[in-house]
């Protein structure tokens, strides 16, 4: 009852639950959590603001409310700002909680205030989630939410670890594109300039450079990970080029820009250096079973190993290992060589074990080991 005086407070109508709804109206339907589409399973990962006794009291939870509201394409801010007030008011009047289906996120009323604040637009960092997928040794980037505006997510395969947040920032600025013109720019391109979209999303994109803040996609229909369920219509981004770390890495220097690594010369026989490079090597030796199937979900594991250079030195730089396989690891280069032609950031390489210098291992609860080298080389430039 106290959602429907909201709903027509707002000049709303209660939709006939046995007709179709039609603009300017909300239905509402009563049940069991599960059965109006709450995963409990997911809250640990999408839950915003519980503690323990939020967490215990939506557990015992046994009632929930569904409601939809409906509106033309081009009230849609107004129809996001009403589905909001009504869930905040209903979840204020129960003592509940707020679980949106479009993202999957579930919010304490707090935590929805916050998120959710009365006057907010259209703003997709808001709005949706990215979640990040193991694939293949790589991860795949899809965003969800883009339903609540009557589009198809967006799906990004093939990403190295070390990019993925970049890209999640770009995956943003393209789905406020979509968001603010509603179609892709032609036939199967989608066109982005982070500054038109500036007062949209917000944030630090109306300052990038003039020359930054682009990218031009291929977009086509996808099932993305998911081949078994056509239905899971995504638009599929690939980069100019094709879809490879390296053409990938192109994306973020061509939408951030890039600074030169830093390079810094070493002795050969460094006493300080080959003791942290023998270190490093023991931990990952003992380390080997720990990716002998690959590199677990959620991880990351960076080695530095030796490249020759075009003068037949050595350039030490990071990988990001893709597969662990005896002696040898598979990843991506993600440094940028200064003396080694025809290499580059992004590019797939192999490397030997037993000439590595260091690594960095990346846990799944935020922790890293490793790393030695780094901090004595930062120590030295201090």
């Amino acid at each position: 009852d106290r959602i429907a005086a909201t709903a027509r407070a707002r000049g709303l109508t209660i939709a006939d639950p046995d007709g179709d709804p039609s603009p300017g109206t909300v239905a509402f339907a009563i049940g069991a959590p599960a059965a109006l589409g709450y995963q409990a399973d997911t809250l640990p990962y999408f839950g915003r603001g519980f503690d323990d006794a939020e967490t215990a009291a939506i557990g015992a939870c046994e009632t929930a409310v569904a409601l939809s509201v409906v509106a033309r394409a081009e009230d849609v801010a107004e129809l996001h700002r009403t589905a909001a007030a009504l869930a905040r008011d209903g979840a204020a009047g129960a003592r509940g909680w707020i679980v949106d289906q479009y993202s999957a996120e579930i919010f304490t009323r707090a935590a929805f205030d916050k998120a959710r604040p009365a006057d907010l637009g259209l703003d997709v960092t808001r709005l949706l989630v990215i979640h990040a997928v193991p694939a293949d040794e790589l991860i795949f980037l899809e965003t969800r939410g883009m339903g609540r505006f009557g589009l198809p997510d967006l799906y990004l395969p093939g990403v190295p670890t070390s990019y993925a947040e970049d890209l999640m920032m770009v995956l943003n600025v393209t789905a406020q594109t979509l968001v603010d013109q509603h179609q892709v720019t032609t036939d199967g391109v989608l066109a982005v300039d982070a500054r038109k979209v500036a007062a949209s999303l917000g944030g630090d994109v109306a300052t990038l450079p003039p020359d930054l803040g682009k990218v031009t996609w291929t977009a086509t229909w996808s099932t993305g990970d998911d081949d078994e369920d056509p239905s899971a219509g995504l638009i599929e981004l690939t980069p100019p080029g094709g879809n490879t770390p390296a053409h990938l890495r192109e994306v973020v220097v061509g939408f951030f820009g890039s600074d030169p690594d830093e390079i810094h010369q070493v002795a050969d026989d460094d006493p300080e250096m080959l003791a942290a490079r023998d270190r490093a090597r023991a931990a990952l030796a003992a380390l080997a079973p720990h990716f002998a199937q690959g590199v677990p979900a959620m991880e990351r594991l960076l080695v530095k190993a030796p490249f020759k250079t075009d003068g037949g030195g050595a350039e030490w730089m990071w990988v990001e290992v893709t597969a662990w396989t005896g002696g040898t690891m598979a990843g991506i280069l993600i440094n940028e060589p200064a003396q080694v032609s025809g290499l580059h950031n992004g590019d797939r390489v192999e490397v030997q074990v037993a000439e590595l210098f260091d690594y960095l291992h990346q846990r799944a609860d935020g922790t890293t080991a490793g790393g030695e080298t780094n901090q004595i080389l930062e120590r030295r430039g201090r």
